[in-house]
């Protein structure tokens, strides 16, 4: 060879040796990832750019399929793509339906399958042929069965879930309850939706009512905030009765802050080791991402295990042929398939054997595929106490640590000394008692009586404290002074004067900055106290006055008007007109038969004789429609006046309070109803508090004084007072005051005690104890109604609702002025024609006078001559033909009857 040729060969070499340093092999990785879970391809994407850009030898090429993966059909045709293109490795959230697919899959084809969630059995294995998958999820479930089971010990367990992913760890649960001494009932229900997971929660809260509730929720974060939420926010709902257990591989997938101060007892559970470093005690933290850090040690496992045969059997021999061996590949995809990976069992050996510390914690596999050798931190969030670590549990026991497991409230050691409770003399709440009873001086507790003494003594019992109970010393419930301090109760509380307040001392959000407070014993509003209107006896003809004046003499002219023109309009009208059997022309609307016909059309009643004319039936046609319209208004109103008779007084409601000025009104000047217009924001209170300030005379001094003067005011002072002491006060002598409509808000009263205070959850235990009893509910009946002054209708009923003689007096009045009318006008005519037919007959009175009575009552007479007598009245029908009563020739037929 040359000698000059040498150096060009030599760098030649040389250069090829680098570009063969620096190549870099493409390796083809199949990724399915569920569509419900699509961020998952974006943390993974970015895990493998970042260790692309560290890796010398290889770099990873995913493709992505994004679709249904509990599909079978879907996820076979997305393997099949991935295969055809040369992917050496799987990475999938496979979901339940679709898992044996896969595996399917990988044993036929030998390509290694990392799933990065957890959707097997781990004791559903089958042991004839080599695992070929890896789950990066750890499963949780032995870690539940655990707390329920050995912790816990509880014997009732709802699991709810929304996804049919949870059968294989509601299997795990029962396969493993099953092989216990002790089982707990574990009862699954699946929920569609956030919201019918709410229903079902108070459907089982209203089924076992005084039972607490465990309850699995086993459903997506966001919908499990929600249900958390609504439980928290509910009144109506005894929230220490329900402990939920959240089976994420993080409890901070869920924003946990609001939750500290909710009532409900939370557990979880923490892998994830950074989480578990920093604790996340910092406020308002993100939601963590399990997926996320699955991802990140998904892409640390495969890029390690790829270095790792890299090492063992050189690159070329794994990585320079990647894409030669599916060339075999069958036309149909379909297992049993003919080809395999031969380098598919050492990668799927080397992702079994590779043990690290990653993101989700230590990463070991079994021969099954599943994580072992990790530690779950097991968290809880109780009242007050935020999110606290418990305990440790791994793959042989649960190790304890920290503060106790959701410690029981009633069990709390309280301070063994007597306690000083402060109160308020105010009726009914807390009265001093007769000195002596049955010949014995009261001392102690027992010198006061009122619903918070007998409250007091049974929180007491209940607690198990002694006490002593006294009023306070300034006599007020405790306002904010301008130099930061607080008065009354409050300021005892906050001085440590007294140790618990029990007095109907209002729940606000200024309040409980400075105290702790129960929850409410007693629920109120405020409420308008004014002056009872007195009652008016009604008018004997109450039944008119629907109607004004003006439209009874209207409806009067009315009817005059229309019989005066009906008769006109009937003797200018030759259809009216008729021959008797006379051969007489008459008439049948003379002005009689007129205001007959239309008193009976305005009656409803009707008449016998009808218009035949146009002109008539046309003032017939309006009178009726006259009469439909007054009648029916008439009905309605009457109905609506007699049953809804409303009270003289005019003030209903704060509204009407604030459109007039002359009737004065204002609370106590000391209370939380002061402060509650100090403080409002509502527009119509802000008006009310401006017309308050600007006559400071209308606060009262106290209860007694604002009530003193609604009664003295004559109806023009309304006082502002909670709605139970408006109550209690109506029902006392004299009985002249009253509550006016609704409440202005809702609030209620609890017992107060200083921040911290060791005794406060056990006396909320005892008031929610009462109230379930119905204890609470007896002790008011005991104090506002058994004790009433007034009957019961002076005190609780508003209006005079009911329909009483007195007020359609009138209608019988006409009545029995009518039939008196009556028959005083038939003896009248009986005398007259008595008169006359004797005179005619030449007979004595008496005996004209015998002769009809006995007519009157037999229907016949002795004397059958009735010639001479007044002649009877006789009824014809006549039809005629005549076109006119002045044509001479007519033809009439005559139908005549004779009346008696």
């Amino acid at each position: 060879m040359d000698s000059t040729h040498f150096p060009r060969l030599l760098c030649l070499l040389i250069s090829l040796m680098q570009i063969a340093a620096t190549y870099k092999y493409e390796i083809p990785i199949g990724m399915i990832f569920d569509k419900k879970h699509a961020e998952v391809e974006t943390s993974m994407l970015r895990y493998v750019h970042d260790y692309n850009g560290i890796t010398d030898q290889f770099e990873l090429k995913p493709k992505v399929a994004i679709l249904d993966t509990g599909d079978s059909y879907n996820v076979s045709r997305a393997l099949c793509a991935h295969l055809s293109a040369g992917a050496i490795t799987i990475i999938s959230d496979i979901r339940p339906t679709a898992l044996d697919t896969v595996l399917d899959y990988a044993h036929d084809t030998q390509i290694p399958v990392i799933i990065i969630n957890n959707p097997a059995n781990p004791t559903d294995v089958d042991t004839t042929r080599q695992a070929m998958q890896i789950y990066m999820e750890p499963s949780l479930t032995p870690t539940v069965v655990e707390m329920v089971n050995n912790i816990y010990m509880w014997d009732r367990v709802y699991y709810i879930y929304d996804s049919l992913d949870a059968f294989p760890r509601i299997e795990l649960i029962h396969d493993t309850l099953h092989k216990m001494f002790f089982t707990p009932d574990v009862q699954p229900y699946a929920v569609s939706s956030a919201q019918s997971c709410k229903e079902l929660l108070m459907s089982i809260y209203d089924n076992h009512r005084g039972i607490d509730i465990r309850v699995i929720l086993d459903i997506e974060p966001k919908k499990a905030e929600w249900v958390i939420d609504f439980v928290i926010q509910n009144k109506d709902i005894y929230k220490i009765r329900f402990h939920f257990m959240l089976p994420y591989l993080s409890m901070r997938e869920i924003i946990l802050e609001s939750y500290y101060t909710g009532g409900v007892n939370i557990t979880g559970f923490e892998i994830f080791q950074d989480v578990r470093s920093k604790q996340h005690t910092r406020k308002n933290a993100r939601p963590v991402n399990s997926y996320d850090y699955i991802a990140e040690d998904t892409i640390r496992l495969l890029v390690g295990s790829l270095e790792e045969i890299q090492k063992r059997q050189g690159s070329s021999s794994v990585f320079s042929n990647v894409n030669g061996w599916q060339k075999a590949l069958d036309a149909s995809c379909h297992p049993p398939l003919a080809w395999k990976w031969h380098h598919g069992r050492s990668l799927a050996r080397i992702f079994q054997n590779t043990t690290f510390t990653g993101k989700s914690g230590y990463i070991r596999f079994d021969s099954s595929g599943q994580r072992i050798g990790f530690e779950v931190d097991v968290q809880e969030v109780t009242m007050y106490r935020g999110i606290n670590l418990v305990g440790t549990y791994d793959e042989f026991k649960f190790k304890k640590r920290g503060e106790e497991l959701v410690p029981d409230k009633a069990s709390r050691p309280i301070d063994n000394r007597t306690r000083i409770v402060t109160s308020i003399n105010e009726e009914p709440y807390l009265m001093k008692a007769e000195e002596v009873a049955d010949g014995i001086p009261l001392i102690g507790r027992f010198r006061f009586i009122g619903y918070c003494a007998d409250l007091a003594e049974l929180v007491s019992r209940n607690v198990d404290y002694d006490y002593h109970i006294r009023f306070v010393k300034d006599s007020e419930y405790g306002k904010k002074t301008s130099d930061g301090t607080w008065t009354g109760m409050i300021g005892e509380l906050i001085k440590h004067d007294a140790d618990i307040a029990i007095a109907p001392l209002t729940i606000t959000s200024e309040r409980e900055k400075v105290l702790d407070f129960t929850k409410p014993f007693m629920s109120l509003g405020i409420s308008l106290m004014i002056k009872k209107p007195a009652d008016t006896d009604p008018h004997v003809f109450s039944f008119m006055q629907p109607l004004s004046e003006e439209i009874w003499l209207c409806t009067v002219f009315a009817f005059i008007g229309v019989s005066v023109v009906l008769f006109l309009v009937s003797r200018f009208s030759s259809e009216e007109w008729q021959v008797d059997q006379e051969a007489k022309l008459e008439n049948d609307f003379t002005i009689g038969n007129s205001l007959w016909f239309s008193l009976g059309a305005f009656m409803q009643q009707g008449c016998d004789v009808l218009p035949k004319s146009v002109s008539g039936r046309i003032v017939t046609s309006v009178w009726w429609f006259f009469t439909l319209i007054i009648i029916s208004s008439y009905t309605a109103n009457l109905a609506a006046f007699l049953t809804t008779m409303r009270m003289s007084g005019s003030i209903r409601s704060a509204e009407d309070l604030v459109k007039q000025t002359d009737i004065k009104y204002g609370p106590y000047k000391s209370g939380s109803t002061y402060m509650f217009f100090n403080q409002t924001t509502v527009s119509l209170y802000q008006r009310m508090w401006s017309f308050m300030t600007s006559q400071p005379d209308v606060f009262a001094a106290n209860n007694d004084d604002g009530i003193r003067r609604v009664r003295k005011s004559k109806g023009k002072y309304v006082f502002l007072i909670e709605s139970t002491l408006n109550e209690y006060y109506s029902s006392r002598l004299p009985c002249d005051t009253i509550k006016a409509g609704s409440n202005l808000d809702s609030k209620g009263y609890g017992i107060a005690t200083p921040m911290g205070s060791d005794i406060r959850d056990r006396l909320t235990l005892s008031i929610l104890q009462l109230r379930e009893d119905g204890v609470l509910d007896e002790l008011k009946k005991k104090w506002w109604v058994e004790k009433s002054q007034c009957p019961l209708d002076t005190s609780t009923k508003p209006t005079d609702a009911s329909l009483t003689l007195s007020k359609v007096a009138g209608i019988f009045y006409i009545l029995v002025a009518g039939l008196a009318l009556s028959v005083f006008s038939v003896i009248l005519e009986f005398l007259y024609k008595t008169k006359v037919d004797s005179q005619k007959q030449n007979v004595s009175f008496g005996s004209e006078a015998r002769s009809k009575f006995r007519l009157s009552i037999s229907g016949h007479s002795e004397d059958e001559s009735h010639e001479q007598r007044t002649p009877l009245r006789s009824t014809h029908t006549a039809f005629s033909v005549a076109q006119s009563p002045l044509e001479e020739e007519t033809t009439v037929f005559t139908k005549t009857q004779t009346l008696v």
